[in-house]
């Protein structure tokens, strides 16, 4: 799915794909913003058990930070 998201920061504004499909759920990083994708299942958890390789964590459903400023706080747009 591509999403047009706007960062609050710097108001700067970018599309991505957000991966998320029938089969597939995008995990991001909280601290490097790298995703991960994993398969979707019945009970998918909220983070995942395996840390990212810079520390972090990876969650379910979290937005790109903004390749601009490496704000966390963005939002889609329409």
């Amino acid at each position: 799915m591509c999403a047009k998201l706007q960062c609050n920061d710097c108001n700067h504004t970018f599309a991505v794909d957000l991966g998320d499909d029938a089969e597939f759920e995008i995990y991001r990083c909280d601290e490097c913003d790298r995703a991960l994708r994993a398969e979707r299942g019945a009970l998918t958890p909220k983070t995942l058990e395996e840390a990212c390789q810079c520390g972090g964590k990876f969650w379910k459903g979290r937005l790109p930070k903004c390749p601009n400023c490496r704000s966390a706080h963005v939002n889609m747009i329409k």
